[in-house]
């Protein structure tokens, strides 16, 4: 089963594995805006090196980027995974790409400089 949104989309799929890599990066290659959602139900570690890497290229790129909560098992994990957040969003902030807390935001504004 697979859900795609748009036909230059990545879809989801069941399984993921290796072979998907190559038409993940087609896609993001050929992407106008690419949206980077870091939430605070997983680490996002790739993500996080990912959105740093394209903006370092100077590509359009949106984040939403939460906050990892911090629990009673694992709290210096959580302050890691923080840390590696609040540095993206600090380069973020240095190249003038967007960062907003909650999907809807983010998908707001793409809509708007879309529109434009």
């Amino acid at each position: 089963m697979s859900m795609c949104a748009h036909s230059q989309a990545v879809c989801q799929v069941e399984e993921w594995d290796d072979s998907l890599i190559q038409k993940e990066n087609d896609a993001k290659d050929s992407a106008k805006i690419l949206l980077f959602s870091i939430d605070d139900m997983t680490r996002g570690v790739m993500s996080v090196a990912e959105a740093a890497y394209y903006i370092g290229l100077g590509r359009t790129v949106v984040l939403v980027v939460q906050q990892y909560p911090v629990d009673a098992k694992h709290p210096e994990e959580a302050k890691d995974l923080n840390r590696g957040r609040s540095f993206l969003k600090s380069i973020a902030s240095s190249h003038q790409v967007a960062v907003f807390d909650t999907v809807e935001g983010a998908v707001s504004h793409i809509v708007g400089v879309v529109a434009m």
